[in-house]
């Protein structure tokens, strides 16, 4: 395929060409789509104009999608060429220490008579995790080797991500050239459940006004967890189904509590016109825990009470409309600060939620995290006293932090804003021996990769213009993010913190082009460390993979002597220290989040 030599000759030239025609055909497509919105159909009316502007509004959501996947194209283009240009720049360096030390390098890659005594340090050469193969060996000829081996891995994974690129772009341009009218024209119709995100971004954007507030109104199950509708329709939609499904809750427990009330009545007219006695006097039933007293309605009637108690905080923050003045003002509403995205209450298995925090669809950063075992929607999201649980509160720590970096680069315009992604079944530690449940498994991993993998696309497809999306995962979450990037090419990072791992060899698997995957593991974390979820062909545990970028989360001094506090253990990723301190981890992941890259590098 390439020899390590080769490596040095590689250049970006064509991948900056192929962005500059990227940015041109983005911007091409933009302006048809804004003319095709300014045409005067004045002279139209009834059936007639409200049919031409379907069409018109499908063609101009067309156009604004091929617009924003051109963005795509041009961002994926620059990343790989970033990547290139490291890429490039390590192998020449490498080649002189190989040189200095008397060795050579032949074209399959084998590095020979290199001097035994000659010292050898990775640490200028790599970025990061350099000590992976420093402390490896102290034979400066198979540390070395070690590195070539990790360039010659780095070029294949860059020949697959730029064959991926191409091919997107040659779908743009099939795409283009294609329109399925059947789903413009659908109108007022439940959604296909077999349409992907595009398709039913489609749909939706086809409706009109009228229609798409009649959708919300009469039809919130259709579009409340449906991919491709934006954020705030979501949400608008989901706060709507919360409280139905607290009205559907609340009737099914007083249905259960009238039948158990009139069984008691029953049983006391029974007993109190029996002839037998020795009966004794009538008590009344202890609830459905004594002996002989158990109904299959009261296993259903305790798990009814936890849900309601569980949707009555979620209610807390998001409270329905009263009356049809509030809800037609509450349809109406351009934006919300938090966003209830998606919303599942199934009868078997955990409530699920997905927050948005801030403006989701037209952020330029959007920050995509999925927690771990034991997360929870009464408790990770909101607590019982109506504040916002722990999760919401470290997401928005890392997004403030993520803002701090954004002005301090002078880029105060470029929004930040985040999903909190508990919309999978996330195993608690009283499910560990359950096969299906447990977090030794990966079957709600498996399942939670689908969901979320579709939430991303849906993203991409809502939102205005291509987002810098990046995409995080701690502890278990982040088995889920990681099998869920082999299903979407929307997120541009990824970020695992705390992880058992997620069954990737290396970058390609992710689809991440080579440095854009970054891994945290702090002091103590025996979750990171036991590997569970990994690759058995992978270079060990992610934390232990030299193919990924890896960030420090020891306590560190910036350069204008700012201190950071260290993480220890697997929950101190996310949030700030006593007092208020900043953590070098937060730092980290802020950095990437705002495109910056690590702030950081572990060595």
């Amino acid at each position: 395929m390439f020899t390590f030599n080769e490596l040095e000759r590689w250049t970006t030239e064509p991948l900056t060409a192929a962005s500059f025609e990227m940015n041109s055909s983005s911007q091409k497509y933009k302006d048809v789509g804004d003319q095709i919105l300014d045409i005067n159909n004045a002279d139209l009316s009834g059936e007639f104009a409200d049919a031409e502007m379907r069409v018109r509004r499908g063609l101009a959501d067309d156009a604004a999608d091929l617009s924003s996947a051109y963005q795509k194209a041009q961002a994926d283009f620059d990343q790989l060429a970033g990547a290139v240009s490291a890429l490039v720049l390590q192998v020449k360096q490498v080649s002189s220490v190989i040189h200095a030390a008397g060795g050579v390098v032949a074209a399959d890659g084998k590095v020979s008579d290199v001097d035994p005594e000659y010292q050898v340090n990775l640490d200028g050469i790599m970025p990061s995790g350099a000590s992976l193969l420093n402390d490896a060996t102290d034979d400066p000829r198979k540390k070395l080797q070690l590195f070539v081996n990790l360039c010659l891995e780095k070029g294949k994974e860059l020949l697959h991500a730029a064959g991926t690129v191409y091919d997107e772009v040659a779908d743009i341009k099939k795409k283009a050239q294609e329109t399925d009218w059947s789903i413009v024209k659908r109108g007022v119709k439940k959604p296909d459940s077999e349409w992907n995100a595009e398709e039913a971004n489609d749909w939706w954007t086809a409706l009109s006004p009228a229609e798409q507030k009649k959708v919300i109104k009469e039809h919130p199950d259709w579009i409340g967890n449906l991919d491709g509708v934006p954020s705030l329709v979501r949400h608008k939609a989901n706060v709507l189904r919360l409280e139905a499904e607290r009205n559907r809750i609340d009737k099914r427990i007083h249905e259960i509590e009238q039948e158990h009330a009139q069984e008691g009545r029953d049983r006391k007219e029974t007993r109190e016109n029996s002839p037998w006695q020795r009966q004794g006097p009538y008590r009344e039933r202890d609830g459905g825990t004594g002996p002989g007293n158990y109904r299959d309605t009261d296993v259903e009637l305790e798990a009814l009470r936890k849900r309601k108690n569980e949707l009555d905080n979620l209610a807390k923050k998001f409270p329905a409309p009263k009356g049809s003045a509030e809800l037609d003002a509450f349809i109406d509403k351009k934006s919300a600060d938090y966003s209830l995205i998606a919303f599942d209450s199934p009868k078997d298995g955990h409530l699920r939620a997905a927050v948005g925090i801030g403006d989701v669809d037209n952020a330029k950063h959007l920050h995509v995290h999925t927690p771990g075992m034991n997360s929870s929607v009464d408790g990770s999201i909101v607590q019982h006293d109506g504040r916002w649980g722990g999760g919401i509160r470290d997401m928005n720590t890392v997004l403030n932090a993520t803002k701090a970096e954004l002005k301090f680069a002078g880029r105060n315009h470029e929004q930040v804003a985040g999903v909190y992604n508990l919309n999978y079944d996330a195993p608690s530690t009283g499910e560990t021996i359950n096969p299906v449940r447990s977090v030794l498994g990966s079957t709600q991993a498996s399942d939670g990769a689908d969901k979320l993998a579709g939430l991303c696309d849906g993203l991409q497809a809502t939102h205005a213009g291509d987002p810098h999306m990046t995409v995080t995962g701690h502890s278990y979450g982040s088995t889920v993010a990681g099998y869920a990037l082999g299903q979407t090419k929307a997120p541009d990072e990824f970020i695992g913190f705390g992880s058992p791992g997620f069954e990737a060899r290396g970058n390609s698997d992710l689809n991440m082009v080579p440095g854009h995957t970054s891994i945290g593991a702090a002091e103590g974390d025996v979750v990171a460390w036991s590997g569970w979820h990994k690759n058995l062909l992978a270079h060990g545990e992610p934390h232990n993979n030299p193919l990924y970028e890896h960030f420090s989360t020891e306590k560190a001094t910036d350069a204008d002597g700012t201190n950071y506090a260290g993480s220890e253990g697997h929950s101190e990723y996310m949030n700030n220290a006593q007092g208020g301190q900043m953590r070098t981890s937060v730092k980290n992941i802020a950095s990437i989040i705002a495109g910056n890259g690590m702030y950081f590098p572990e060595r």
